[in-house]
């Protein structure tokens, strides 16, 4: 069993805050310390190994926040299935979200909101599958890494 390292959670949070902050539009969520649950609750469910991955996807939604003005937040950070797993919450100005069927019909904002979902979409997708390949223990490869886990 690995031991969980909170110093790096933390570091994250403070790193970047404008991704793990307290979620502005529930006002009923459960939070401690203005962070989201439940990453206020068990925190980045992640080893050593994939940090590096963390910080990379961070910048990537950190830029796209400040390219599109749109929040992101962050709801849970974690493995499953030897598959590193991102969860988000994201907010439009418009509050619609519009079905791939609807782009077509949908106002200049929906449309751009609707390319920007599919961009955050395809920056999850990418470090979700990028961790298949990562040992989530050493940051190896995981067909030559030697952790054995």
């Amino acid at each position: 069993m690995h031991k969980k390292n909170l110093d790096w959670d933390r570091k994250m949070v403070n790193k970047y805050p404008i991704l793990f902050a307290y979620h502005p539009l529930n006002p009923n969520q459960k939070t401690t310390d203005k962070l989201a649950y439940p990453i206020s609750f068990s925190g980045i469910e992640i080893e050593e190994g994939w940090h590096p991955l963390i910080e990379d996807a961070c910048k990537d939604f950190q830029e796209i926040i400040y390219q599109s003005q749109y929040p992101i937040y962050f709801l849970q950070i974690k493995e499953k299935f030897s598959m590193l797993r991102i969860y988000l919450d994201v907010i439009g100005e418009t509050k619609k979200i519009y079905r791939f069927d609807d782009y077509r019909k949908a106002d200049k904002e929906g449309q751009r909101y609707y390319l920007w979902l599919r961009i955050v979409n395809n920056i999850v997708k990418y470090y979700e599958s990028k961790s298949a390949n990562i040992c989530i223990y050493c940051g190896g490869n995981v067909n030559t890494c030697k952790c054995n886990v």
